[in-house]
């Protein structure tokens, strides 16, 4: 087990305690729905999924969503929160996401929150979320803005990219196939002195 998973296994029981982390998903749900058309018969993926928090604010707008982690501990919090809240369409899947391969299935939906900064080829990933939407699928990726790595003051472990300059980012994106990238600051996260946007980029497969 590399360390990064290790980290994120030791704090999926309190993941959800820090206010920073429980608005940074609602606020990246919020624009989910608001810049892409959510429909009860989307399947739909949360790729790096931890705890849900962006998951279960989607959950009552799609037909079904798989979330896929590395870090089991994080699924077992998601299964536990469905079973207290008698969740049905959220199910788990366990996978390294190092590898960067994704379940072999496709979907209507795939979003990530936070992740992709922790995975060291993005256009490869890019390119699978690509192959695993059906045509016309939508993807959305929140991240953020290029920083100076203070972002994470204290632990830097797992963190391959401080962040990324969203005119790169969207040319990745349209070399991977996507059409009409689009992207809003979805939120900021204030910390002592400074600003973090967090970016939210939305792209379509297109149908044909």
């Amino acid at each position: 087990m590399n360390t990064s998973v290790e980290h994120f296994n030791q704090v999926a029981t309190e993941w959800d305690k820090k206010p920073m982390r429980v608005q940074i998903g609602l606020k990246v749900a919020e624009a989910i729905k608001q810049q892409i058309p959510l429909k009860s018969t989307m399947s739909a993926m949360d790729y790096g999924c931890g705890t849900g928090l962006v998951m279960f604010e989607l959950a009552p707008y799609l037909k079904q969503i798989l979330g896929v982690d590395s870090a089991e501990e994080m699924l077992k919090v998601v299964n536990q929160k469905c079973e207290e809240q008698q969740i049905s369409n959220v199910k788990t899947h366990f996978a390294d996401l190092t590898s960067e391969k994704l379940p072999e299935q496709t979907f209507d939906l795939i979003f990530s929150s936070m992740t992709f900064h922790h995975v060291k080829d993005t256009v490869h990933l890019m390119k699978q979320c690509f192959e695993h939407l059906n045509a016309g699928g939508w993807i959305a990726i929140a991240d953020l803005d290029k920083e100076d790595g203070t972002f994470h003051p204290s632990d830097l472990t797992g963190v391959m990219h401080w962040g990324f300059e969203r005119e790169e980012f969207e040319q990745n994106l349209l070399e991977s196939g996507f059409q009409n990238p689009q992207a809003i600051t979805a939120h900021h996260v204030h910390k002592e002195t400074r600003d973090y946007p967090i970016f939210l980029y939305i792209a379509q497969k297109p149908f044909s």
